[in-house]
């Protein structure tokens, strides 16, 4: 009898193998032979053994786990006359240098537009003026991987989002910085996140 199919969109985690039985295999090569020994078990296979070898259990190959992804908010402010689009930049509590806003994935029950507005009101004091769109690249990268203890390979995307107000830092983030496009590249420390603000603005 075959196992119950696992649902195609779901990863499959790995399970102990279980005991194999003693039962000649409907595909191994070996069933016209074993049929034709004697019941006292005199019979012998190649190798002395006493029952045939079983066949191999198909092995799809290793489980793929995909790396993780972190997502970096990209609040832009409405262009006033006479300026371009603004983007807002943040320098979080004991950071010396200014980054892109990190934010946590939706929730179960969560959308991408609920997780976005709830990261700009808690952390800029702000509400979106537009649905957020998110990157449909993104950038490899190293990230921390707590359940291994240490960092590995993983991705960065960025989520843009117009936002209006006057952004006020919350807990976590000690400035706000408020520069063009050309500026935020040139502030933005490292060439990930220089990349992810192109990728988002594109």
């Amino acid at each position: 009898m075959q196992p119950p199919e696992q649902p195609a969109d779901e990863p499959v985690a790995p399970v102990a193998d279980s005991p194999a039985l003693d039962v000649p295999d409907a595909d191994a090569p070996d069933l016209d032979a074993a049929l034709a020994l004697p019941l006292d078990g005199s019979g012998r296979f190649a190798g002395g053994r006493s029952t045939p070898p079983r066949a191999a259990v198909a092995d799809d190959g290793p489980h793929v786990v995909e790396a993780p992804e972190r997502l970096l908010l990209v609040p832009l402010l409405a262009s006033t006359p006479g300026e371009g689009e603004r983007c807002l930049l943040v320098r979080l509590v004991g950071a010396e240098q200014p980054s892109l806003l990190p934010m946590g994935r939706p929730g179960v029950e969560e959308t991408l537009a609920d997780a976005v507005a709830s990261v700009l009101r808690a952390r800029l004091g702000l509400r979106p003026s537009a649905e957020p769109r998110i990157a449909e690249r993104r950038v490899p990268s190293r990230l921390p991987q707590p359940r291994r203890g240490a960092s590995g390979a993983g991705w960065l995307r960025a989520v843009v989002v117009r936002v209006e107000g006057e952004p006020v830092p919350g807990p976590l983030v000690e400035e706000v910085l408020t520069l063009s496009l050309d500026e935020a590249s040139r502030v933005l420390p490292t060439d990930a996140e220089r990349l992810l603000l192109a990728l988002a603005t594109e």
